[in-house]
């Protein structure tokens, strides 16, 4: 059981040149989601009705404030396995092949601090370059992966504060009823 916990679960991206790739990612086993294979006919299912719980319309802010926290808690435990980019800068006018780099440069710059602060990255490959005789070439990929158990014990955590944040809602609704119903008496008294 300690050792199945362990097992990473993720997603890899890829897009290269105008083409989507996503697979999913099991311990060691990848599958390919997109683009699918082949295309299986499915059956149409009836559209129930899902209503959400009264819970959630009174106290949307802190339901918010709770899915934040949520997320909160998944950083730095997401594992970025691999980062790629490769960005080359071509065209026919030199001037704004350059700039197009000097764009993509700052804006690196600018996040992989933020970018190493948000995630663990293994392994990061960004390749920038410009070519003034070639054409433009631009390939992004990178593969986040969590463990089983972060996932349980984040799923645990959050349960825990939804349990808290429903419990508080229901008794603020039974006290402001409780007011509400002392506060006729009271004007029913003073009336006779």
């Amino acid at each position: 059981m300690i050792f199945v916990s362990r097992l990473p679960v993720g997603v890899s991206l890829g897009y290269d040149n105008g083409a989507l790739s996503i697979e999913a990612v099991f311990a060691f086993i990848k599958r390919k989601i997109y683009p699918p294979q082949r295309k299986k006919k499915k059956k149409e299912k009836k559209a129930g009705s899902f209503a959400l719980p009264d819970f959630l319309t009174e106290d949307k802010w802190e339901l918010l404030k709770l899915v934040l926290e949520a997320l909160g808690r998944f950083r730095r435990r997401l594992c970025m396995d691999h980062f790629r980019l490769r960005y080359i800068s071509a065209g026919d006018d030199p001037y704004r092949s350059v700039m197009r780099y000097n764009s993509v440069n700052a804006l690196m710059s600018g996040l992989a601090p933020a970018f190493e602060n948000a995630f663990y990255v293994k392994k990061r490959e960004i390749v920038l370059d410009v070519d003034f005789s070639g054409e433009s070439v631009f390939e992004l990929g990178f593969s986040l992966s969590i463990r089983i158990h972060q996932i349980l014990s984040l799923g645990v955590l959050t349960l825990a504060s939804l349990l808290k944040l429903r419990r508080r809602s229901r008794n603020e609704r039974k006290s402001s009823n409780g007011e509400q119903v002392k506060r006729s008496n009271a004007v029913n008294d003073e009336q006779h």
